[in-house]
C-alpha cells in the first residue's frame, strides 16, 4: 500500500497531469497478473478514481527487453491487446511496468 500512496502522491502533487484523470486502468502482464493488477486497483483508489479492467492481452508476445530496437519493440506489441467492455469518459491514468510500451510506435522512414 505504500508504493501506490507514494505514487498517488507523486502524481497528484509532482506530476498533476492536465487534464487530470477520470479513471485508471493497467496494461495486464501474463506473468505477474495479480501483482499489475493489484497495483492499478491501489494506486486508483488513492487517486479515488474508478478503475477499469478494459485491458486484455489476447496473445503472448517477446519481452520488450529480449527486443533489439524499438523498431522490434513496437512490432512485438501489435496485435496483443484489445480494449474490452465499456470504457469510462474522460481522461485515463495507465499504470504499467514498461511506459515505452504504451506510446505509439512512429517509425521514420529510413
Amino acid at each position: 500500500m505504500k508504493l501506490a500512496a507514494a505514487a498517488a502522491e507523486m502524481i497528484g502533487e509532482r506530476w498533476k497531469p492536465q487534464p487530470p484523470p477520470a479513471w485508471a486502468t493497467c496494461v495486464p502482464s501474463l506473468k505477474h497478473p495479480v501483482l499489475v493488477r493489484g497495483f492499478a486497483r491501489r494506486l486508483a483508489a488513492a487517486l479515488r478514481l474508478p478503475f477499469v479492467p478494459c485491458v486484455k492481452k489476447v496473445r503472448d508476445n517477446q519481452p520488450q527487453e529480449l527486443q533489439q530496437n524499438r523498431y522490434h519493440q513496437c512490432r512485438t506489441l501489435d496485435g496483443a491487446f484489445a480494449i474490452e467492455g465499456k470504457l469510462s469518459h474522460g481522461p485515463v491514468s495507465r499504470r504499467q511496468r514498461r511506459r515505452a510500451a504504451l506510446r505509439p510506435c512512429q517509425f521514420e522512414p529510413g
